[in-house]
């Protein structure tokens, strides 16, 4: 199982790196990180090596040194990193946040359009990241907004975004 590349500079298991990759940017219940579920919900191509146990014991670990918080939701409790256990991930993971940019949601239309919205750090990052879109030029409304917890142990100060529509008028 080839994984990402890692400088070794943290204390961090390759498990509880590979628990962190998904962690990065947002919160998930214990359910969604067993291992029997995590290349299927998180969509990579590696995973963790933990029995459940193991990641509850992880789990556990992680928070009490700071890495992750945990906090009820809805009927569950859900696993979020902390501005420490991103500061450990950074450097482990070594992110180019400057070309950083995130579909927050696609969707198709009840006109059979598809609709996706984008937020990056540039507008040039942005719209490299739409020119990858397939062909024909979409409709598009642009904004520049204040950065509203992307990824909360991460500021970013301001974001681009764009909401863009393909698909018959």
């Amino acid at each position: 199982m080839l994984q990402p590349f890692r400088t070794n500079k943290t204390w961090l298991t390759d498990d509880q790196l590979i628990l962190l990759d998904v962690l990065f940017d947002g919160a998930a219940a214990f359910r969604l990180l067993r291992g029997k579920a995590f290349r299927g919900q998180w969509n990579l191509g590696y995973s963790h090596t933990l029995d459940d146990d193991q990641l509850q014991c992880n789990l556990r670990w992680l928070c009490e040194h700071g890495v992750l918080d945990e906090e009820r939701f809805r009927d569950e409790t859900v696993f979020r990193m902390t501005a420490a256990g991103g500061a450990f991930w950074s450097q482990e993971r070594c992110p180019v946040w400057k070309r950083y940019c995130t579909q927050q949601h696609y969707t198709t239309t009840l006109r059979n359009r598809t609709m996706i919205t984008v937020l990056a750090v540039s507008a040039q990052v942005r719209d490299d990241f739409l020119a990858l879109w397939p062909l024909n030029p979409a409709r598009r409304r642009t904004a520049t907004i204040a950065d509203h917890g992307l990824i909360e142990w991460h500021p970013f100060g301001q974001l681009f975004g764009v909401f863009s529509i393909k698909g018959d008028s």
